[in-house]
This record gives structure tokens, C-alpha cells and sequence, in this order.
């Protein structure tokens, strides 16, 4: 899965754009002693949130820290594990 960074908070999470998908999706940082990342789709109204005001969604990658099963129904899957890819262009 190929990411574009949109906005970063370093070592918390990122916004990004896709190259599966129109919608942006945040990744979140997540675990302690094992990290790994979690990547949510963003609803309509997080989108427009985060158009409005980037940093106004760092209430929703702390509630997908403590809790990401919540967000399962919006969860991108990784086909066998493919790895994330940032690039500098979609």
C-alpha cells in the first residue's frame, strides 16, 4: 500500500493519502515493547475535520491507541502483509 503524508504528528500518527482509496486514512502508531501501525479509514465528517484543522484529529488516533478493535469495520486491510510504502507522490 503506497502512502502520501498529508500531516505527521511524529511517533503518534499520520494523515495520508492512498493509492487504494479517495478517502484519506490515518495511521496510528500503536502497541508498546511491539509497535505497529494501524491504518483507518477516515469517516466524512473526520475528513472534513481534518480539512478544517489538521491537529483535530489527535482525539481519534488516541481512541484508536487505547482501543483500535472499535475500529474494525474501517481497518484497511493489508493483503499478505504488504508492507506501507510512503512515497513523495501518488
Amino acid at each position: 500500500m503506497k502512502l502520501k503524508i498529508l500531516y505527521e504528528q511524529p511517533w503518534r500518527y499520520s494523515i495520508c493519502a492512498t493509492d487504494r482509496s479517495d478517502r484519506p486514512v490515518i495511521v496510528v502508531l500503536c502497541g508498546g515493547a511491539a509497535m505497529y501501525n494501524v491504518v483507518v479509514e477516515l469517516s466524512d465528517e473526520e475528513a472534513s475535520r481534518f480539512s478544517s484543522d489538521p491537529a483535530a484529529l489527535d482525539d481519534l488516533a488516541f481512541a484508536i491507541q487505547k482501543d483500535s478493535s472499535s475500529f474494525a469495520d474501517r481497518i484497511v486491510k493489508q493483503i499478505g502483509a504488504e508492507p506501507l510504502e510512503f512515497v513523495e507522490d501518488l
